[in-house]
């Protein structure tokens, strides 16, 4: 069984970052912070930390301490519930594809899960997310895989028929709780194949 979550919203609390900034950022002295964010995303069609810090016009040797104060709550804006599921699923079984910026996206991750995913296993794309999950349900085949959004049409985008294998979870308010009975289900299946198997002489050839 494999686990594919998306980052914003999911494993990551994106809105509680976006205040955050926005407070560090009236506390430096920069009070149009709100104003300069919502030109920006009329513009730019994903956001980086690193854009908006041009967007507001901070000189160049503030720039660093500029980043470093917005950067710096991600570790503590994680979902431990989830992370929770990760450890007890294992590293080696999780996935992470996320929609953003490539560098704000990794950073971001980097941050707030610090080796809690393997680094081959974080795929950021510009756009839609149907051909990476699909790669990741054709790659382990033989296999159950979950995959979480909380955006309904990244859920919907998904060529479902074509994938047997995947099984997809909104993550709305009860996200966590839905993910976990599938993660059981999902056991309970595998413990009674693998008791089959055992019972009729080992797997079949493929």
């Amino acid at each position: 069984m494999k686990v594919i979550f998306d980052f914003d919203d999911v494993l990551f609390n994106a809105s509680a970052f976006k205040e955050l900034m926005f407070s560090f950022l009236e506390r430096y002295g920069i009070k149009n912070a709100k104003e300069v964010y919502t030109r920006m995303r009329e513009t730019e069609k994903v956001f980086s930390v690193a854009r908006y810090i041009d967007f507001l016009g901070i000189k160049e040797n503030e720039k660093e301490i500029i980043y470093e104060g917005i950067m710096t709550p991600c570790a503590f804006l994680v979902n431990k519930e989830l992370v929770a599921i990760i450890e007890e699923v294992g590293k080696e079984n999780i996935f992470i594809v996320s929609q953003g910026d490539e560098m704000f996206q990794r950073d971001k991750i980097d941050r707030a899960l610090s080796g809690k995913v393997l680094e081959g296993n974080v795929v950021v794309v510009s756009d839609s997310k149907r051909a990476e999950v699909a790669k990741i349900c054709q790659m382990f085949k033989d296999e159950e895989i979950i995959f979480t959004d909380d955006k309904l049409e990244f859920l919907n985008d998904l060529p479902v028929l074509e994938l047997p294998n995947l099984k997809t979870v909104l993550f709305n308010h009860r996200g966590t709780e839905t993910l976990c009975a599938e993660i059981i289900e999902l056991r309970r299946i595998e413990k009674e194949k693998i008791n089959k198997e055992s019972q009729s002489g080992g797997p079949k050839m493929r």
